[in-house]
């Protein structure tokens, strides 16, 4: 998702239509569709990984803060 991001910021943000429009045929223009598909795809589970991720760290990290104050506590 990192690399994504920078690659959009670094290259400029070009315009899904301007990409579709572009198309010189039937066909180009159903590749670029597909193309594009699979990329919004490909961001989407990117995304939902991510918040998959922090949503584990974040559980990890209330345990381990629980574990940290019964240590405390017996301590």
């Amino acid at each position: 998702m990192k690399k994504r991001i920078k690659y959009m910021y670094e290259t400029g943000n070009t315009s899904l239509l301007q990409i579709i429009f572009s198309s010189e045929s039937m066909g180009d223009f159903l590749n670029k569709a597909d193309f594009i598909q699979n990329i919004s795809d490909y961001d989407r589970n990117m995304l939902l990984e991510l918040q998959e991720t922090q949503q584990q760290i974040a559980d990890e990290k209330q345990t381990l803060e629980n574990q940290q104050t019964s240590l405390t506590e017996l301590q």
